[in-house]
């Protein structure tokens, strides 16, 4: 059994569970250790040591038979109280898990891998589980049953023999402490490269079409290779260890059984003891077999329980990292103005100095280059971050002064990759707006130029897309977030490069549709192509992580080399039928 602040509050939740569980255990320990006193009470009652008679004999059966009835309805009993509070809280630890991931930023994510955020779920959830139940018998067996067994072998028999018995047993002890320590170190090197392999396993499932349209796939068999024979030989050097343990442990119940015999032989032989009494020692042996062997395994389970235990620690241990304002600030509008903001990705400056207004109902385009700090804006209007005090207002407030979940709701987002989930078409459209009808999911479909491609799935609206969306095309991707995104009827739309998987034909309708759905509603559309953006109010030219210029399209083509070059780029590509993404 492990304990921890994450796990204290839980057993004390469910105290009584673990009581009744315990003591259920306590009492079959209590219980069992009289059998082999009965059985040694028949032996000699046959061997003619007693004058009890057949009816004695009888009457020692049936206690053996009410005893063993009792101790298996308390079997049932501790089992049932002890795996049914395990797994509350199992329950509770994945949930807190779960919701303390949910509280942090994509920077978060960025810096711990998908793979061990899984294994931490897995595998050391299971360590943990196994720890709680199994580790709880195992050390109530041998703290309960071993001190029973040894004060009965004193009365059944004498003390000089127990002693015997009883040496071995510290030599346990000793080799207990020398092993813990050992296998803690090598299940901390299993989990940790089980989690490197399971992050290499989850990315190459995502970027399987990548690998195989660069014929890698015999390279990534080779890593995974690398990977597999880390783990297996890890593994492999943990059994071992545990195997040696345990072996250990069975070679020491053979020296005791050993020496009971040779010392039991002895005694009889003089006349010390009868042949009874070899018999009940016999017995406490073999019981005492058990608590042994469960104190290894015990050790074996709490060692890797509190390896695990540490590693979902630092998910359950961690803070909101995006500051989220109590001040209560209202949102008197849909306004947003960034004044003078510099923002860092640890220290790479990203965006520097930025200042622009967008008024409520503008239709505003940003535009740059690769690395220019486009998707970085959006993501400061929606708080993924946190920034410095008066440098973004959204409504005339402090962004840092609104709560976080009350600026989200202003937005409807349509991120960059498009993320699909593994859902009905009808399904991840409804995930923006899950009280929508489903005729407003067909309408909008409509408006965003999806609804023909979708009538011809076998399966239509119904139609299951598979991991991220594996069976839609890139456009189709694009238009279904696209329709995510337009079905909350949020305040403030954002299209991050949300047409450039689709043609050009494509593109002015969905444009049509938007220019329609959104009057008198601010749309804000990152963009590489300038077809999608030249009839915005203001275009926000970026580079290198400042603003270049900002202005119509019109006045950005006589004012801007930069932007002039793009354009006549651009015009270059459709004369000659290339265009920025071909859909279908």
């Amino acid at each position: 059994m492990i304990f921890g602040k994450y796990l204290n509050k839980y057993y004390k939740k469910y105290f009584i569970g673990f009581l009744v569980g315990i003591v259920a255990l306590f009492l079959v320990n209590y219980i069992q250790v009289s059998i082999p006193m009965i059985i040694g009470q028949i032996i000699d009652n046959l061997e003619g040591n007693t004058n009890y008679g057949m009816t004695g004999v009888i009457k020692h059966l049936l206690n053996i038979v009410v005893i063993v009835g009792v101790i298996a309805l308390l079997r049932i009993g501790w089992r049932m109280s002890l795996l049914t509070v395990t797994n509350k809280i199992i329950y509770h630890l994945k949930n807190d898990m779960y919701v303390a991931l949910q509280k942090m930023s994509p920077a978060y994510f960025q810096n711990n891998k998908t793979g061990k955020l899984m294994s931490n779920f897995t595998n050391d959830i299971e360590a943990i589980d196994q720890s709680i139940t199994w580790g709880t018998l195992m050390y109530v067996d041998f703290f309960v049953l071993t001190p029973l067994i040894l004060i009965n072998m004193v009365k059944s028999t004498n003390l000089r023999l127990t002693i015997y018995v009883v040496f071995p047993v510290v030599i346990f002890f000793i080799g207990v402490i020398i092993f813990r320590k050992m296998i803690k170190k090598k299940f901390e090197k299993t989990q940790k490269s089980f989690s490197e392999l399971t992050d290499f396993v989850q990315e190459n499932v995502s970027g399987i079409t990548v690998i195989k349209a660069f014929n890698k796939e015999e390279y990534f068999k080779e890593e995974f290779k690398r990977h597999s024979i880390d783990y297996k030989n890890k593994s492999v050097a943990h059994l071992k260890l545990v195997s040696i343990f345990q072996n250990t442990n069975k070679t020491l119940f053979s020296l005791i059984y050993t020496i009971l015999l040779i010392f039991g032989y002895l005694d009889y032989t003089k006349g010390l003891i009868t042949i009874g009494d070899i018999v009940v020692m016999t017995q406490f042996v073999i019981l005492l077999r058990w608590p042994i062997f469960a104190l290894g395994e015990a050790i074996i389970m709490t060692s890797k329980g509190k390896v695990s235990y540490k590693r979902i620690s630092t998910i359950l241990s961690l803070t909101e990292d995006t500051v989220n304002s109590s001040k209560g600030a209202k949102i008197t509008d849909e306004t947003i103005e960034f004044k003078n903001l510099t923002f860092k990705y640890e220290n790479n400056i990203v965006l520097d100095d930025i200042s622009f207004k967008i008024n409520p109902g503008e239709f505003v385009g940003i535009i740059g280059r690769t690395g220019s700090g486009k998707t970085t804006l959006l993501k400061l209007m929606l708080r993924y971050y946190n920034l410095e005090n008066n440098s973004l207002f959204i409504g005339n407030q402090d962004i840092m002064d609104l709560n976080v979940q009350t600026v989200r709701d202003l937005f409807g987002y349509s991120p960059q990759d498009n993320f699909i989930f593994q859902k009905t078409i009808t399904e991840n459209i409804k995930f923006s707006s899950p009280d929508s009808t489903d005729q407003e999911v067909e309408e909008i479909t409509k408006e965003v130029d999806f609804y023909d491609n979708i009538i011809n799935f076998n399966n239509t609206f119904n139609t299951l897309v598979g991991e991220r969306g594996v069976s839609l095309s890139g456009g189709q991707k694009q238009r279904l977030s696209i329709a995510r995104a337009l079905l909350k009827e949020a305040k403030i739309l954002l299209l991050d490069d949300s047409l450039s998987a689709v043609d050009t034909k494509t593109e002015d309708k969905i444009l049509k549709s938007l220019a329609k759905i959104r009057k008198n509603r601010t749309t804000i559309i990152i963009s590489n192509r300038i077809s999608t953006i030249k009839k915005a109010d203001k275009i926000i030219l970026l580079d290198k992580g400042k603003i270049v210029q900002i202005g119509t399209h019109e006045q950005l083509k006589q004012t801007s080399k930069l932007y002039k070059s793009l354009d006549d780029l651009q015009k270059l590509q459709t004369e000659y039928g290339i265009e920025g993404g071909i859909d279908e």
